[in-house]
């Protein structure tokens, strides 16, 4: 399984604000194993990340966290009591569905979910 580093970066959607972050690298199938996604299925992220690790095909496990959960397990891992995030089998943690969905994407290529040409990419991306 790949290694990542720890830094501290700041979150792209709140400037000024900055939390843990694990900075990706490379990931196999194989480091989906015991990956867990924590999030409420009300949230439209938490469902966009679960709609693509289902359509990518990759083991995972949905966790509802509570309150307790979010700050004694999400907010230590992440720096913020924030959903959703994910926990790989190997430990390491994500968190923000646009990039969580762009690793997995750029990590998992088979079975594309973004439009091969040019101007049609722009297009989905400025409608996320």
């Amino acid at each position: 399984c790949n290694r990542t580093n720890s830094a501290v970066m700041p979150h792209p959607n709140q400037a000024g604000l900055a939390f843990k972050r694990a900075v990706p690298t490379s990931l196999d199938r194989a480091s989906y194993a015991g990956c867990r996604l924590y999030g409420w299925m009300a949230s439209p992220y938490t469902a966009k990340v679960h709609a693509m690790l289902s359509y990518k095909r990759l083991p995972f496990t949905d966790v509802v966290p509570s309150a307790m959960q979010l700050r004694l397990t999400v907010k230590p891992a992440v720096g913020r009591v924030i959903m959703p995030a994910v926990r790989l089998g190997d430990g390491s943690w994500r968190q923000d569905s646009a990039l969580i969905c762009d690793e997995v994407e750029r990590n998992h290529p088979d079975r594309p979910t973004r439009p091969p040409g040019a101007t049609q990419r722009l297009a989905a991306s400025l409608l996320e």
